[in-house]
């Protein structure tokens, strides 16, 4: 939750069509200002002149691909991978848009045989009974969404109940093919 609030503060500042500080018209001079409630920041030209200011940043922190960590993700979620063989259970918090082999691939720094387990989920049978559950195997190259595990915080979040209050579990079953880590 901290980080999202971070993550507010840090991104309300910037125009989404522009990418740039977001700008003002000051009353007194008609001239667009940066927009900076909580002052200015790292190389954002003050307001007023001034000789402190180091002008010979060329690439603003924002615009420069170097500084780049990654990407953000429109919408995060829980997901817990459960070991059915050894009943070891992980919670990580995965990106909407990545896939099943994405997310097998950051689990890989939790169990290093991971490439060795298939992928399944609990998830309604099809054409049966809505009752029926049974326990499908993930495709890889689909998201989770894709795969039928539904992410349902938004509607936990909206009949104000936490949003982890039921995190979809991943089962990973151990196949006897004598990978090496």
């Amino acid at each position: 939750m901290l980080c999202n609030v971070m993550l507010y503060m840090l991104f309300f500042r910037f125009d989404p069509t522009t990418g740039d500080v977001r700008t003002y018209c000051d009353p007194e001079t008609q001239l667009p200002l940066p927009y900076c409630p909580q002052g200015v920041f790292l190389h954002v030209a003050p307001v007023q002149p001034t000789t402190s200011y180091d002008c010979s940043v060329q690439v603003p922190w924002w615009r420069d691909i170097t500084l780049r960590v990654g990407l953000l993700s429109s919408q995060v979620r829980l997901v817990r991978v459960k070991n059915v063989l050894t009943e070891q259970e992980d919670t990580m918090e995965v990106p909407s848009e990545e896939t099943v082999g994405q997310v097998r691939q950051r689990y890989l720094a939790l169990n290093a045989h991971a490439a060795s387990y298939t992928w399944k989920a609990l998830g309604k049978t099809a054409g049966g009974s809505g009752s029926q559950f049974e326990f499908r195997d993930l495709d890889l190259n689909k998201t989770l969404q894709e795969n039928g595990v539904v992410d349902e915080s938004g509607t936990f979040e909206s009949l104000d109940m936490p949003s982890d209050y039921h995190v979809p579990v991943l089962h990973v079953y151990w196949n006897d093919d004598l990978t090496v880590a």
